[in-house]
Order: structure tokens, then sequence, then C-alpha cells
């Protein structure tokens, strides 16, 4: 029995643990077990694979918590917690350019005060203290210089240390709580943004560069926020607004607010194109229909076509690319923007393989290798 699949980054292999204490992974083109990790008679999971897809990291439930990381020769590598016991394994950084993947983070599950941090080449270890808060919710900066936690103290809060010096510095938010917070990294690490679940009509930006610890409050004017979301750039955030309606509220730099409508559709999962110009977002309503809005003129463009109820839409490599799923009719969809700037159906693949037709069609790259090569056997052109 197999559980929690990891794809690679490339898309090209899958590694999934299993309750017999070993991790499985398999090509996706030939379905071939590629190698078996063995954990020693250790229980493993959250598996999770380093951003150039060269080595896999697991927690590992030996004597005292434990990370395993594997090479793709197999050769295994365990970092010690010193006894304490940890859980949420992540990688620095996938954003980076090229990836890191030099160190490994993982917050304690024993007393829950610190952060242990590896380096995978030497192993060695560096303990970031919490100061007696509980810690948890661990996400590194794009740039792989900064660590933030969820800090359970006195009233939520964000801690946000810097990996080299160890230095921690205290986000607040004047005086709320944050319990259950979600918080999210601008493209360049550079701040943060957050939004509480308790008191969720705002959302506040703080800046990390600068270690002042400013904060912007960003107000929804009464109404609730979530799906929190930076532009590619870092000049906006976008937010789902449930008010009178579902909408998108998108705020520049300065505060300003621009309210992108939704025609009295809920909306879902904000997804930036890659230029930025461009908001996709799903409804969430039985009416089945996709909406891509351009940022600057607030214009919005309604695309039909799933007969079920679209569960994920994401933007390929360019920003002329749309690709959309329905879990309902198993359909997946690719959609072209035209010269106009408005988006027409161009690849309409229904996953059992029934219906499947073309349109001029052409294949983003980032599709999924399985999916792309399909697609070129019926007929498509890469891009």
């Amino acid at each position: 029995t197999v559980s929690d699949v990891s794809w690679s980054p490339d898309g090209r292999r899958i590694a999934a643990w299993s309750y017999s204490r070993k991790i499985r992974v398999w090509e996706v083109e030939t379905g071939r077990c590629q190698v078996v990790l063995e954990a020693e008679g250790d229980t493993v999971s959250d598996v999770s694979w380093s951003p150039d897809g060269r080595r896999i990291a697991a927690w590992s439930s030996g004597d005292g918590g434990k990370i395993r990381v594997w090479e793709e020769t197999g050769r295994c590598q365990v970092l010690e917690a010193e006894g304490d016991t940890v859980s949420d394994v992540g990688w620095s950084s996938v954003c980076c350019s090229p990836p890191d993947g030099r160190r490994i983070a993982a917050w304690s599950s024993g007393d829950g005060q610190k952060i242990w941090v590896w380096e995978v080449e030497t192993g060695r270890c560096q303990v970031l203290e919490a100061e007696g808060d509980t810690v948890s919710n661990v996400s590194w900066s794009p740039d792989g210089r900064r660590i933030a936690a969820r800090s359970s103290g006195d009233g939520q809060k964000i801690r946000v240390w810097e990996v080299e010096t160890g230095r921690c510095q205290v986000l607040e938010a004047e005086g709320d709580e944050l319990s259950d917070m979600s918080w999210h990294w601008s493209p360049d690490g550079r701040r943060i943004a957050a939004r509480s679940y308790l008191y969720n009509k705002k959302i506040w930006v703080w800046e990390v560069e600068l270690r002042t610890g400013r904060c912007q409050v960003l107000e929804a004017e009464g109404d609730t926020v979530s799906d929190v979301s930076w532009s590619p750039d870092g000049r906006r955030i976008a937010a789902r607004s449930s008010g009178d309606g579902g909408k998108i509220r998108v705020w520049e730099e300065t505060g300003r607010c621009q309210v992108l409508e939704a025609e009295g559709d809920t909306v879902s999962d904000v997804s930036w194109s890659p230029d930025g110009r461009r908001i996709a977002a799903w409804s969430t309503g039985y009416n089945k229909k996709i909406r891509v809005w351009e940022v600057e003129t607030g214009r919005c463009q309604a695309l039909f076509g799933h007969k079920g109820i679209v569960s994920d839409v994401s933007w390929g490599r360019h920003a002329d690319v749309l690709f959309s799923f329905s879990r309902d009719d198993h359909c997946f969809k690719c959609w072209s923007r035209l010269s106009d700037g408005c988006f027409l159906l161009s690849v309409d693949l229904n996953c059992f393989g029934n219906e499947l037709m073309f349109r001029d069609a052409t294949i983003d790259q980032s599709i999924p290798c399985s999916i792309k090569e399909m697609l070129e056997d019926m007929g498509a052109k890469s891009l």
C-alpha cells in the first residue's frame, strides 16, 4: 500500500512511501520502478523532492526524530535532531534560480519551540530558537535566505530568521490575534503578506528586508478575504473577496484597491498570469465557467466548455496559454489567447480518451510530459 504521492520537479518521476517502510520511485513514461529506497526498518512519511530533483527527503520515525535524504544512487544520509522529534520537511528554496536545495528545515514537534536547519552536503545542523513560543508552518523565503514560521506565544505572530546569522525578527499585527494564520512571501523575499481566519477582513504586509517590522494594512471594506496571492513582479496583491457576490480585490503598493467583479459568481483560487497582466479564477458554483480578467482595465472574459464543475486552473509558461481541469467530467482543456486578447478553446481532452479535438493547437512545454507526448501523437505542435 502506498501513500503521499510526490512528483519530481521535472514531472518525469513519482515517489511514494509505503507502509512497508520503503519509498518507491517510478518513471512516469514507462511505468518502470526506478529505485526502491530502504529506511532500515524506520517508518517514513512527508516525502519531498529537492528542487533540482537529485535527492529525496523524508521524515523518519526511528530512535528519535530524524530526516533521511537519498541520492539518485540510493545512497542514504541521515540528519539527526539530537533526540528531538521533527515534522514538516522543507527544502531551500524551490524559487531560486538555479534552485538552491542546499539546506533542509523542519520544526520540532517535541517541545515545538525550535526549528532545525541542516546543510545537506555536510550534515551540519543549526537550531533556530523561538524564545519559548511554539512554532509551526515553516516556510523558506524564495531566495533561501530566511525562514518564517507561525509563532503561538502571546497572540499569534510570525517569526522570521536570517538563516546565516540566526537573527530573529518578530512580525505582529498591532493587537490582532493571527490565529490559524496563513502568510505568503513576496517573489523577491523582501515582504510577507498575511491574513487571519479570525479577523480576515484585511491583509497585513510587512517589510522584512528592512528589519523595521513596518506594516501596511490593506482594507477590504468589510468583505472577508482569502486566497492571497502576489503578482509575479511583487507589485500587486490579489485576494478573493466574499462580499455581495464573488469578486477579486487587487491592491497596488500604494494601497489603492481595484475590484474585479464576477457578476454574482463565487470564484476560487486566484491565479496570476506569468506576465502579471491577467488573473484567472474558476467559479465554485454550478455554472462551470472560468473567468479571466485584464488587471489594468478590469475587462473580464468568461470561458465556457466544461460539463462538470471546474476544479483547477493554471497558466502555462507564457501568458498566452491557460489550462483547466474538471474532476467531474474528467476533462482537461487548453485555452489559447488570440491577438485581440480573448481566449479560445484550442485543446479539448477527455481523460478517458473518448474525445479529442484540436483547433490549430500548440502545446506549452509546462504541460506534464505524459500529456504533452500524447497530444503530439495526435498532431499538436510544441511551442
